[in-house]
């Protein structure tokens, strides 16, 4: 039952009240028993794929973690590598397959698009590869597509932590994102499983598995193999009672190398005790120096997937544990105020284990960059922060309350979207406003906004910023943290 209902909200797009449940999946007609409705609130509340939504309607439970492992959305990555020598490989292809209740949705393979020049022999050897599957260049437009996918997915690797990160790489010069999904090392968690498992090859991996595979598989016959791995990986967790994304997660916390907290001036309840929100954190040497800035949409989870795990990490992280002494975290109302917030510390700091600290503007020349206002949260209670936003290099950020709304600092800002000759001064760099709309370009279907040319003057532009103050029907709809 439960099934049939999770595929009629997926299919439908829309959240369901229980008197529909009763009517569509018990064919019940008007005058039914009112207790069908109690048996319906026992059946969805027992079930972590639902959850009531903001208009009380059940609909799919978007916490990823609480889902049953059996029905989470997976992206499995591969990586296949090109040898520079004997003591030093790079990814050249990297192969992602994403799944949904065990159904293939997405299905790409991105080229590494590389700083420097790669030797002819090297060339060769992508350019064979190429030919397992059509390869798309890493436009802007299909890493756009990728992320999309990626980030709402729990991912799967094989390969080692520094081709992951270097994943991260490419999205973060390419659109300015950087992917927050849960990360996990199928090698690790099979070796968590059973240790006895001697796994030194994806060919052990497979074997050991016991799932049938090719003497020489190509690239898509190692995708569909990676998936195979994942099935037989998930039975082994379920035969543990191991069946949430959470509790994998705690499987691994307990198993990992313990962190010592007395090196630090923050204990482990400071970490347990961040709020589920989006921000900025910035980690501190002994002498106070900023050495490395990271933005998060849930400071909680991301901040301690710093302190479990380590191995998945392993270089990174001993470059930041061999420095780490103090650790602050700030609020912000959204992930784009918190990816702005760490661009300007990036600026001011100029820490040293920062890798993003360019931003390169040549690859958003494909982002239509008209005029429009944002409207997100905020971080003070019962605000709207908005996002006024012009010409592509002009943009400020007001804050408004709900309870009693001030528009006297917005009176003064939309007049520049019907007169150019207004003299206007921006709150952000060029830099930062390039982050917005390579962020704008990947939500703008989740987020509220208006076109401010749409509505021809001044004064309808203030009435339309009203209304959606005003009106929770208009706003709240798509006020997320995104």
């Amino acid at each position: 039952m439960q099934d049939k209902i999770y595929q009629y909200i997926k299919e439908k797009s829309a959240g369901i009240d229980s008197d529909e449940i009763v009517r569509v999946f018990f064919q019940m007609q008007d005058g039914y028993p009112p207790q069908m409705l109690d048996i319906v609130e026992k059946i969805m509340n027992s079930d972590p794929r639902f959850v009531r939504d903001t208009n009380n309607l059940w609909n799919i439970n978007k916490e990823i973690k609480t889902l049953p492992l059996n029905a989470t959305r997976f992206a499995v990555v591969d990586t296949d590598v090109v040898k520079l020598d004997a003591k030093q490989v790079i990814p050249s292809l990297i192969g992602i397959l994403v799944f949904e209740d065990k159904e293939l949705i997405f299905q790409k393979i991105v080229e590494i698009d590389y700083p420097f020049e790669l030797s002819s022999e090297m060339v060769n050897v992508i350019d064979k590869q190429k030919e397992y599957l059509d390869v798309e260049h890493t436009t802007p437009e299909n890493l756009e597509i990728l992320y999309n996918h990626l980030s709402r997915s729990i991912i799967f690797h094989t390969a080692p932590a520094r081709f992951i990160s270097m994943i991260n790489q490419l999205f973060r010069k390419r659109i300015g994102m950087e992917l927050e999904s849960q990360t996990f090392s199928i090698g690790q968690i099979l070796k968590i499983i059973d240790p006895e498992m001697k796994i030194n090859s994806f060919e052990s991996m497979v074997d050991m598995l016991e799932i049938q595979r090719n003497d020489n598989p190509n690239l898509s016959e190692r995708l569909s193999l990676r998936w195979a791995i994942v099935i037989k990986m998930i039975e082994k967790l379920n035969a543990l009672e191991i069946t949430t994304v959470a509790q994998l997660e705690e499987m691994l916390i307990n198993k990992s190398g313990y962190v010592n907290f007395s090196d630090f001036n923050f204990t482990e309840d400071y970490i347990k005790n961040l709020p589920q929100k989006p921000g900025v954190y910035l980690m501190r040497s002994m002498d106070g120096t900023v050495f490395y800035v990271g933005k998060a949409k849930n400071l909680k989870n991301r901040v301690s997937s710093y302190f479990v795990n380590r191995t998945v990490i392993e270089k990174k992280m001993d470059r930041i544990f061999k420095q780490l002494f103090e650790l602050t975290c700030e609020e912000a109302g959204s992930e784009l105020e918190a990816m702005l917030l760490e661009k300007k510390y990036i600026d001011s700091f100029q820490p040293e284990v920062n890798t993003q600290i360019d931003v390169d503007v040549e690859h958003s020349a494909h982002i239509e960059k008209e005029d429009v206002i944002v409207f997100l949260p905020a971080l003070e209670p019962e605000h709207i922060s908005i996002f006024f936003v012009h010409k592509a290099d002009t943009m400020y950020l007001r804050r408004v309350s709900k309870k009693i709304p001030d528009y006297s600092e917005i009176k003064d800002i939309i007049p520049m979207f019907f007169n150019d000759t207004i003299d206007v001064s921006s709150d952000y760099t060029p830099e930062q406003i390039e982050l917005f709309w390579r962020w704008f370009s990947i939500n703008k279907n989740n987020v509220s906004s208006i076109k401010p040319l749409w509505t021809n003057s001044a004064d309808i532009l203030l009435e339309k910023i009203s209304e959606y103050v005003d009106d929770d029907d208009l706003l709240v709809q798509k006020l997320i943290h995104v």
